[in-house]
């Protein structure tokens, strides 16, 4: 096998065609056209590999690969298979191919990968006769390499659109929202905004929230730059694992968690209003305007929790609209966490350190309709953040609103 070509097992498997083939060391002339760079305009089509080969003539070689499609049928059986593997597929989003997805494909019949070059049929414009031939091997060559660095490759070959079939089931994902820092300014604007009263309630059906966990787990790098002690995804996995079971407690009233909290908890009028602040440190101070009695109170994130959280919800209703949306929110928080459907964001702040804020996981159709809707509903003016004493109104304020409770409490 040509050096630096198909690094991974999946990556690898792709050569098994060219195994045991030496029609007068047309194979490793192959992999040395493709090293240095010699396969150009790879494209796929339909199952077809179509490429131009640089040979030593002047002029290119045009090269054809077909590969077998999977059916309807065949595909449907697959994701069927796939989507109850929460394991493979969060390490097909992390761009690693679990083996175990090997032998799910062929106790289904299916042919991920070709046993022998009669599996492919290719066809090269060059007069050699050999078939594969040095140009054909180059491509096959390159593509694996390619496989190497984007397994979703191994399923386009065949046919199937990987991330549109996992959308069609729900799981959908935008890695770059979790794994890149974002600054401040891309997440606020200059000013704050008058605040408005809230027109419409918000209120989610949470029999219809999927368990996210593994998943998202399995999407958080091992090594990330911003964590230098250890594995960071055992240590994230163990973290979240314990936060799942606490907001688990939490949504079902469980005394051993909602005694200690009631310390912290204030009571809050029925005229009461509030307005959240996120300080430069993604610390939360929200000010409760008391309006039957004209007095104003300043809350922290765990007093405000405890108090929104011991809020009768026979008695929400009753409230202000603020205190009322505020309310659902903090019960949608905790039921994200507690179906594990919440993702880290790592922020740049202006002062050189990181910060974290949790997000809901957009992936699920169903919570991303949610986020969707409450940003229409959110009134203007409910949260900002402050920075050097500037106030900024902050952008896709329901995101905002949802991590503020990140830290539900404790």
């Amino acid at each position: 096998m040509g050096k630096s070509f198909g690094q991974t097992w999946w990556g690898g498997q792709r050569f098994g065609a060219l195994e045991h083939i030496d029609y007068a060391n047309r194979i490793p002339r192959g992999a040395a056209y493709a090293r240095k760079g010699a396969v150009k305009d790879v494209t796929i089509h339909d199952g077809d590999l179509h490429a131009q080969v640089q040979g030593f003539r002047p002029g290119t070689y045009r090269v054809i690969v077909s590969i077998p499609q999977f059916t309807e049928a065949e595909r449907n059986r697959l994701m069927g298979e796939l989507e109850k593997q929460a394991v493979i597929i969060s390490k097909l989003l992390n761009r690693k191919l679990d083996p175990a997805l090997l032998d799910i494909a062929n106790k289904l019949g299916l042919q991920l990968f070709p046993r022998s070059w009669n599996d492919l049929k290719m066809a090269c414009s060059c007069p050699d006769w050999a078939v594969p031939c040095k140009h054909i091997a180059a491509v096959i060559y390159k593509v694996g390499q390619e496989i190497d660095n984007k397994p979703f490759l191994v399923f386009s070959l065949h046919g199937v659109d990987l991330l549109k079939e996992l959308a069609q089931r729900g799981i959908s994902l935008d890695t770059k929202t979790m794994l890149s820092p974002a600054g401040i300014d891309e997440l606020t604007l200059p000013g704050r905004k008058k605040t408005a009263i809230p027109e419409v309630r918000f209120i989610p059906d949470y029999t219809e929230l999927s368990d996210r966990g593994d998943v998202l787990i399995g999407l958080q790098p091992s090594n990330p730059a911003f964590y230098a002690h250890g594995d960071f995804q055992a240590v994230y996995s163990k973290c979240v694992a314990r936060c799942r079971r606490y907001a688990r407690k939490l949504a079902a009233g469980s005394p051993s968690v909602l005694s200690p909290l009631r310390a912290a908890a204030e009571g809050i009028h029925p005229c009461s209003r509030i307005v959240a602040v996120f300080d430069a440190a993604l610390q939360l101070h929200a000010a409760i305007m008391n309006g039957g009695e004209n007095t104003r109170t300043v809350l922290q994130a765990k007093e405000l929790s405890a108090s929104l959280l011991f809020l009768a919800p026979d008695k929400a209703g009753d409230c202000h609209p603020e205190v009322e949306l505020l309310h659902q929110v903090l019960m949608f928080a905790i039921r994200l966490w507690a179906a594990g459907a919440v993702v880290p964001q790592i922020l740049a702040m202006h002062n050189g350190k990181y910060g974290v804020r949790w997000l809901p996981a957009m992936m699920d159709e169903r919570v991303a309709q949610w986020m969707k809707y409450l940003e229409n509903v959110l009134p203007d003016g409910l949260l900002s953040f402050r920075e050097n004493g500037k106030e900024r109104t902050v952008r896709d304020g329901a995101t905002w609103l949802v991590s503020m409770f990140r830290n539900h409490p404790k």
